[in-house]
């Protein structure tokens, strides 16, 4: 009498799908209605963490996309999360909720700002800032070039709290007045150097010792709260 023991097993093999896929998609519903403000497309996270596999997690997306006629389906490629960010209907997410290569499909949700809600964070009138900086200049105009002011609106920004979220900030430079504070730095495990990645540093905080470091945070947060050179 011949073995039922492989046909067991596959039995038992496809009997486990249907649980993972409902648990799938249960995240992916709590995900999408979590979304106050609708969505644009979905975060696709690789099984696998080697690039190679998001490579081919890429590869496997677009040829859904090329499929359901979707050639725009891949917005961008999140490294750090091990994750792509995809446009797809309903056909192409459920085949990548059954592939072993994607570990999760949540929803990209939109996000708004906060309106102004009283008039006491408003100045009485506006307020332009002749000669202004290129940052600043760039804030309340959308076309270029810059016309090299700043109009305030009647908003100063003040009692604001803003994270930047950049390449490090040197907190001690004058023009932030004290105002700028340590945060966080994805590249170390804790508050000494040695517990850092290459071009990181601990808590964002750039020293006089770390010249080679970019400024572009710093040139950022100053836009943000610089007293010569920033909005708040």
């Amino acid at each position: 009498m011949p073995s039922l023991m492989p046909l067991a097993a596959v039995l038992l093999h496809l009997s486990a799908l249907p649980l993972a896929s409902a648990a799938s998609r249960a995240l992916l519903a709590a995900s999408e209605a979590a979304c106050e403000y609708g969505q644009d497309g979905y975060y696709v996270k690789s099984s696998a963490s080697s690039s190679g596999a998001l490579e081919a997690l890429e590869a496997k997306i677009s040829m859904l996309a090329a499929r359901f006629g979707m050639p725009d389906a891949l917005m961008f490629k999140l490294k750090s999360i091990n994750s792509v960010v995809v446009r797809l209907e309903s056909r192409g997410l459920s085949q990548l909720l059954a592939s072993r290569d994607v570990e999760s499909i949540t929803a990209n949700c939109i996000i708004r700002l906060d309106p102004i809600e009283a008039d006491t964070q408003r100045v009485a009138s506006s307020s332009v800032q002749p000669g202004a900086t290129w940052g600043l200049s760039r804030v309340d105009q959308r076309s270029s070039p810059p016309d090299n002011s700043y109009d305030d609106s009647g908003a100063t920004g003040s009692g604001s709290l803003v994270y930047v979220l950049d390449t490090g900030v040197r907190i001690t430079h004058e023009d932030f007045g004290g105002r700028a504070l340590p945060g966080w730095s994805s590249g170390c495990a804790g508050a000494d150097k040695t517990g850092c990645r290459a071009g990181y540093l601990p808590q964002g905080v750039i020293t006089a010792d770390d010249s080679t470091c970019s400024g572009h945070g710093t040139h950022c947060a100053s836009t943000i709260g610089g007293t010569t050179y920033g909005i708040a």
